[in-house]
């Protein structure tokens, strides 16, 4: 299995609106690669027929796994971003062409104040004006601890934060009859040519 490995030691020194320019353009490679396995694999399930389970991954030493479709059908299992890249990408390939990664921002403190406060990504699916989360379709708990996000969780618990609730207007091919969305906060201002949509809190 082609298995590139990033090291960014620069991530954790820059600001979190630059953090999300660097976030947004990985999505977009592996959204690529979705696209590509979907137009290979006409016959491929679409994301929620498919049904994946929404893991917290465990992430010891820094290390974050991305896994493409084909990865996610061969574990059964995929994380926030494995599952926004895979619903993006079958979108895209069905002709919406104003879709895109949209990147949630919440920040968390540690309740024993032995660490600092802990910013979360959650990435979920931006179709139009509305924001679609696939993990909290495909079983994403509202609530887990400190240490769970901090850590992982190899019992399979996931990040908090979707907003629980359902829109039943958008329906692209039938995929899901409802899906949660969240408002459009409009996007934060232009850092070095990339638009990265930020929801705080």
């Amino acid at each position: 299995m082609y298995t590139p490995k990033l090291e960014l030691l620069s991530f954790s020194t820059l600001p979190v609106q630059r953090k999300q320019i660097v976030l947004r353009a990985l999505l977009e490679c592996l959204i690529v690669a979705d696209w590509n396995y979907i137009l290979e694999h006409p016959d491929l399930p679409s994301l929620y027929e498919f049904a994946p389970k929404y893991v917290l991954k465990v992430r010891p030493g820094g290390l974050d796994s991305w896994q493409d479709i084909a990865q996610t059908i061969a574990l059964g299992s995929a994380d926030c971003k494995d599952l926004a890249c895979w619903r993006i990408a079958e979108l895209r390939n069905a002709g919406y062409d104003d879709v895109y990664p949209h990147i949630k921002v919440s920040y968390h403190q540690d309740p024993a104040g032995r660490d600092p406060v802990m910013t979360v990504y959650h990435i979920q699916v931006r179709i139009h004006d509305i924001i679609e989360d696939p993990s909290a379709i495909l079983g994403m708990p509202k609530h887990v601890s400190y240490d769970q996000l901090r850590n992982g969780d190899p019992n399979q618990a996931a990040a908090a934060g979707a907003f629980q609730h359902f829109s039943p207007h958008f329906n692209p091919g039938g995929f899901m009859p409802q899906m949660p969305f969240m408002p459009d906060y409009g996007p934060m201002p232009d850092f070095g040519g990339a638009q990265p949509l930020i929801i705080q809190g």
